[in-house]
């Protein structure tokens, strides 16, 4: 497919290779400019791509401010119709800091927690042994979004892989390493607390 450009009638003509003719196709009418490429910590040069009206088939490398870098094509071109080929998918985004497993957290790939993560990168969160997440899930999802780590919030806390024996007249029901006592009706506790926390 081959493209060029008719300056004397402002119109653009497409030749496909592919058709057994000799004829031209006419396609949209020339806008003839482009507006200029202004998008969040992305510079576009040469200088004429940032200017207010730039003349199709300019062509514009793009670059990302420092601490951000580029998702998306790395070029463009101002098209006939005046518009920017794919610009749209172009991003200046942040990576995210490397994870920390602290706290009987752990987390994979092991490059998450080794260095810095590209922009919609996911790692794995779990806990090790006599732990859990305190949602009740046995693992979670985590996932940088510009430069942010989404579920941060959640921790690992103990784990009470048995329930302590019920005192006579009573139950006790644990969830999330905590442990409550309670008495059946007309009973009350005559010691100690009624909150016992996993060891």
């Amino acid at each position: 497919m081959l493209t060029s450009w008719t300056y004397e009638n402002s119109y653009w003509i497409t030749f496909n290779s592919e058709l057994e003719t000799t004829a031209s196709i006419c396609s949209f009418k020339a806008s003839g400019t482009c507006p200029a490429i202004n998008l969040p910590n992305l510079t576009a040069y040469p200088a004429v791509c940032m200017s207010g009206e730039v003349k199709i088939w300019q062509k514009c490398n793009l670059a990302c401010a420092d601490g951000t870098y580029l998702s998306g094509p790395s070029s463009t071109e101002c098209s006939p119709t005046g518009v920017w080929k794919n610009v749209e998918k172009v991003r200046c985004v942040k990576k995210c800091p490397a994870l920390v497993a602290d706290g009987g957290k752990m987390f994979s790939p092991s490059l998450c927690t080794s260095q810095p993560m590209d922009d919609l990168s996911t790692c794995k969160m779990t806990c090790s042994s006599g732990n859990q997440l305190m949602n009740g899930e046995s693992e979670m999802s985590m996932i940088c979004e510009d430069g942010k780590w989404s579920g941060t919030g959640v921790e690992c806390i103990p784990h009470c892989v048995t329930t302590p024996p019920a005192p006579m007249h009573g139950s006790v029901v644990c969830n999330q390493g905590t442990c409550k006592v309670s008495c059946d009706p007309g009973y009350k506790l005559s010691a100690g607390s009624d909150t016992i926390m996993c060891a």
